[in-house]
């Protein structure tokens, strides 16, 4: 995968003066790395990864987290992996790619392409807008990766080979162009790639009821939340307000818009818009 991004550098961004490279790129002390643990439900998440392996015997399999989406110039959404790929990795930043790769024994050996840690005698640590620390802070790195997903974590340069050293195999399609792209000559059933994975997802495990359950337990906390804020609410972005606290603060976010729909746009069934008055008397 080509690891240059086009929207890693704005039109008006210069070329820094040579001085200036040679300066910022020296004498830096290597930076102290946190303490990483593997995350809750590493190991049902291998047992995905097995399972699947299973199912395409001898097959390459390619399953991206999906990129990240520009919001405004170079400020981008909060990035949500995709579906398949939290299914069996448990986190995920952009542009990462999870590659089960046959074995000539047997099964399939799993990697995650990933970025590397920040390189500060290279100078995209500051120019780069898309992955630079000095723009949107560290990254993961591969020791972590590994450690914290269980799994071989590889630079995500390294994909474009893995990828064309094979003929045979199956791509999540769709979810990442440039990933697409680089396994247009890999034949496989790509469709049954993904409804084999819809159909593992269908029955949860122990960690999905519990994480389920866990947000409905907030849904409810939330729900009393806009009981409690009613009063001082004016209009329906003051609802939508006081319900997305609880989900921002002890959740991650909501899982799709509020629909905080008072007066005549409580008839409205996905009313998402939010704009009107809360009324005493009327329906919420």
């Amino acid at each position: 995968m080509d690891p240059v991004n086009p929207r890693a550098r704005a039109r008006h961004d210069r070329t820094p003066p040579a001085a200036l490279l040679e300066f910022i790129t020296t004498g830096w002390e290597q930076p102290e790395r946190p303490v990483v643990s593997p995350i809750s439900g590493v190991e049902l998440c291998q047992a995905r990864r097995q399972a699947l392996s299973e199912h395409f015997p001898g097959l390459l399999v390619v399953v991206p987290s999906g990129v990240a989406r520009t919001r405004a110039n170079d400020t981008e959404y909060r990035f949500r992996p995709a579906t398949d790929f939290l299914y069996l990795v448990g986190e995920g930043e952009p542009d990462e790619v999870l590659v089960l790769e046959p074995r000539a024994d047997g099964g399939h050996r799993a990697r995650l392409y990933a970025e590397p840690e920040a390189d500060f005698s290279r100078s995209d640590f500051f120019t780069d807008r898309v992955k630079g620390v000095f723009w949107v802070g560290p990254r993961r790195g591969l020791a972590a990766t590994s450690t914290r997903f269980g799994i071989e974590a590889r630079p995500v340069a390294e994909l474009k080979a893995t990828i064309h050293a094979h003929d045979r195999g199956v791509v999540l399609r769709g979810v990442d162009a440039r990933v697409d792209s680089l396994a247009q000559d890999l034949a496989g059933p790509d469709q049954e790639l993904k409804t084999h994975l819809s159909e593992m997802r269908l029955i949860k495990d122990g960690l999905e009821v519990e994480l389920l359950q866990e947000a409905v337990d907030l849904t409810r906390l939330a729900f009393e939340d806009v009981i409690q804020a009613l009063p001082e609410c004016g209009t329906e972005r003051d609802v939508e307000v006081a319900f997305f606290r609880r989900a921002r603060s002890q959740g991650n976010d909501t899982g799709y818009l509020t629909i905080a729909a008072a007066g005549s746009h409580a008839t409205v069934l996905h009313w998402s818009q939010n704009t009107g008055e809360v009324r005493p008397g009327e329906l919420l």
